[in-house]
């Protein structure tokens, strides 16, 4: 668990508190701390800091996957079903960046840019024709902080 993973969990765990004895200014507070600091993870993605993984990742290559990760991401949130050239399109990459398009997707699937994003994903896929397949993103729920993980 990372700093920021602790701080947002604390902070979750304090608003639940203050929602639990009516404390709605206090509560609200503590949101907009999670908030902020979901906000600094999100950012992570895009910074040297975001640790891919990979046999030939290097680290000068983390803030280019970082950008194409956040770009894919936001493409996917609508939950459409698109081709990877449409992925690509969409995020501003040329068609040729399939292959990373495709990476991006199975990093969306991963524990640790769930925590990263907040939220839960699953990416699925269909074949439509031939070789061509057709993605589509889903939200499984929120990440979830488990006090005894603090520990």
């Amino acid at each position: 668990m990372t700093d920021i993973d602790e701080r947002i969990c604390k902070a979750g765990i304090y608003m639940e508190n203050a929602l639990e004895k009516g404390d709605s200014k206090r509560a609200e507070k503590w949101e907009n701390r999670i908030y902020n600091l979901k906000r600094q993870e999100r950012e992570m993605i895009e910074q040297d800091e975001f640790n891919f993984d990979g046999p030939n990742i290097e680290a000068e290559d983390t803030k280019r996957l970082g950008k194409q990760l956040t770009a894919v991401y936001e493409v996917m949130t609508d939950g459409k079903w698109r081709t990877l050239g449409d992925i690509a399109q969409e995020a501003g990459y040329p068609p040729e960046s399939a292959a990373g398009i495709s990476a991006r997707l199975r990093d969306l699937r991963k524990d640790k840019v769930h925590k990263v994003l907040g939220s839960r994903y699953d990416v699925h896929k269909k074949r439509v024709e031939g070789g061509i397949w057709e993605y589509r993103m889903e939200k499984l729920g929120e990440y979830i902080c488990y006090p005894e993980a603090l520990n």
